[in-house]
């Protein structure tokens, strides 16, 4: 019967991990563990009594042999999404179009570059960003080093690292999109 509700249990776990996976947001990898704890209890253990401090104290020693009592099986099955560098991934973390509309109209509304950068590192931390997405918080920025280093911290948490080249179009100077590919390890 165990066997039988494992089975049950992947086959479910399976069928998730395909239905999130078909989700434009989805990472490339799933990590899926399942634990198992069996614990059996009988009605009559045995016990003793041991003097600790001066107090007495009851501890159990073990179980009677072919008493009756009660089995629990508690199975825990935990699936975390990741992308491909292993960072996890929520199955609903992408910006709906109106939220990343108003994020970009705060963020060209600021007047000084670093608060642009702590802004959108800190809003890129929190969402899980399209490589257009992260293009167009690079045009935002008025240096190309800004430019560049947000790409770079952007990447391992970009939802579709295949269209990454998207970015690329946002970089004034080939030399940014050269040091770019070099440091995500892109030829």
């Amino acid at each position: 019967m165990n066997r039988v509700i494992e089975s049950v249990t992947l086959v479910i776990i399976c069928l998730s991990i395909m239905l999130i996976c078909s989700n434009s947001c989805c990472a490339q990898e799933e990590i899926t563990t399942t634990s198992t704890t069996t614990t059996v209890t009988n009605e009559s253990p045995q016990s003793m009594q041991v003097i600790v401090n001066g107090q007495p104290v009851v501890v159990g020693v073990g179980t009677q042999v072919g008493a009756s009592g009660t089995t629990s099986t508690t199975t825990r099955t935990t699936t975390t999404v990741t992308n491909n560098n292993g960072i996890p991934v929520q199955s609903n973390c992408m910006v709906s179009n109106p939220q990343f509309d108003d994020f970009k109209r705060t963020l060209s509304s600021q007047t000084f570059e670093d608060v642009k950068v702590n802004e959108a590192t800190q809003f890129m931390n929190t969402h899980c960003l399209a490589s257009w997405q992260v293009r167009d918080i690079m045009k935002i920025f008025t240096f190309e080093n800004s430019r560049l280093t947000f790409a770079q911290k952007a990447y391992p948490r970009t939802s579709d690292q295949a269209n990454y080249y998207l970015v690329n179009e946002a970089f004034e100077y080939p030399t940014s999109v050269n040091q770019l590919s070099a440091s995500i390890g892109q030829r």
